[in-house]
């Protein structure tokens, strides 16, 4: 029973440590998109149990009423979460199995053509597992035209 109740306690411990993020993202968008991210900075702490920041800028060469964003969400090759949300206004997302949340600020419809800004700010519970997800957007505007592409890799531990 001892030993039991040890390899709870221990179980726990390493459950609630913290475990570090990296985070790399690529712009798949084509020649044919309207917008094109240009730099993503990010703040906070890279690791889990954390409020982790990022910055998307870029440009976009129309002018935006409205439109629909596709997010999908697979770790180690399994896929765990698909969300579809407007491309205008904010967005909070909880990860499956309590395993964090994201909230968004998306564009500020009608959003004029020119320079955009797109915040995250994220928290990975310390009970995430190691492992390596990718998450894919892809959007569209208010005429069914594409928008942007983004594929965005985590790797935690």
């Amino acid at each position: 029973m001892t030993a039991y109740l040890l390899s709870l306690v221990l179980l726990v411990a390493c459950a609630s440590a913290s475990k570090p993020v990296s985070i790399t993202w690529t712009d798949c968008s084509t020649s044919g998109y309207h917008a094109k991210i240009t730099n993503v900075s990010y703040s906070g702490s890279a690791t889990t149990g954390a409020p982790f920041h990022a910055v998307g800028t870029g440009t976009v060469d129309e002018n935006v009423s409205g439109g629909k964003a596709s997010l999908s969400v697979s770790v180690n090759g399994v896929n765990i979460l698909n969300r579809e949300h407007s491309v205008c206004g904010t967005d909070h997302i909880d990860f499956p199995l309590g395993l964090g949340k994201a909230d968004l600020s998306l564009l500020s419809c009608p959003q004029k053509a020119g320079r955009v800004q797109i915040t995250m700010s994220s928290t990975l519970s310390n009970a995430a597992p190691d492992a390596s997800a990718v998450i894919h957007v892809h959007a569209g505007d208010q005429n069914g035209q594409d928008l942007i592409c983004a594929v965005v890799n985590i790797k935690i531990g």
